[in-house]
């Protein structure tokens, strides 16, 4: 059997626009549409995916209407796992942001009105399983609603010591898409460490920790006294005994 697999998505989703009592701009529902592929390659040691998707139609903008949208994203990613023990993972993510986010000195947003909409986003996926464990990057991350995009360069590695224990650990080079205005394009770094260890066939036990160190451009764009440096860990004890079984003939 070929070792590849496809996956195609075309959706169309309508939201309500415009307001009673104005004739310039009435109720109606306007449409977006998300399409693209996925694809992945998995001979025998090696997985190699990517994936591709563009956004178009029309956002709900403020109350004057709505705006055009011409945002995308785009994906690779390679595994290496030449044994059961260990294994190697890095790739890069690349998501589209609006053309222009001033963003002055003291930290303030300057207001702009964009005429198109060049900020991909998830709609209702979640970034935090795909930019790092920590969710600085899902929608309306930012301030005002800007949306700068996300540029997510990562490697990582994971391993199996021993039997019954496993650890990762992965690192995120993070940035903006678009240019900004007396900032660089870094967002910072992060470092993502995970353990897990199964006692038996129903304890087990996982242990997190990821390292932040942000930078100013991070600060001002979130305006939300982010600092230099953010820490979070996390543990969990799963346990899951069978009370009771029974098999029927």
């Amino acid at each position: 059997m070929f070792p590849l697999g496809v996956s195609l998505l075309f959706m169309n989703m309508g939201l309500q626009a415009g307001m009673e009592g104005i004739p310039y701009n009435p109720p109606r529902t306007v449409y977006q549409q998300m399409y693209g592929g996925y694809l992945n390659f998995h001979p025998k040691y090696v997985t190699v995916e990517g994936a591709y998707y563009r956004q178009s139609g029309q956002q709900v903008g403020d109350s004057m209407g709505v705006l055009p949208i011409q945002a995308w994203m785009a994906s690779a990613k390679a595994s290496i796992n030449p044994s059961e023990r260990y294994g190697f993972v890095l790739g890069y993510d690349y998501l589209s942001g609006d053309d222009y986010v001033p963003v002055t000195y003291g930290g303030q947003l300057g207001m702009v009105r964009h005429e198109v909409i060049r900020g991909f986003s998830p709609i209702n996926g979640s970034r935090t399983k795909f930019y790092g464990l920590l969710d600085y990057f899902y929608e309306s991350a930012y301030i005002n609603g800007f949306t700068p995009g996300l540029q997510n360069a990562f490697i990582g590695a994971s391993g199996k010591p021993w039997k019954g224990l496993d650890c990762g650990i992965t690192y995120h080079y993070l940035a903006v898409a678009t240019q900004l205005k007396d900032l660089g394009s870094t967002l910072g770094h992060s470092v993502d460490v995970l353990l897990g260890y199964t006692f038996n066939s129903f304890i087990s036990l996982s242990v997190g920790y990821t390292y932040m160190m942000g930078t100013e451009t991070m600060a001002r764009l979130k305006q939300e006294g982010v600092g230099q440096h953010a820490h979070w860990g996390w543990f969990s004890l799963v346990v899951s005994p069978t009370l009771f079984s029974k098999k029927w003939k």
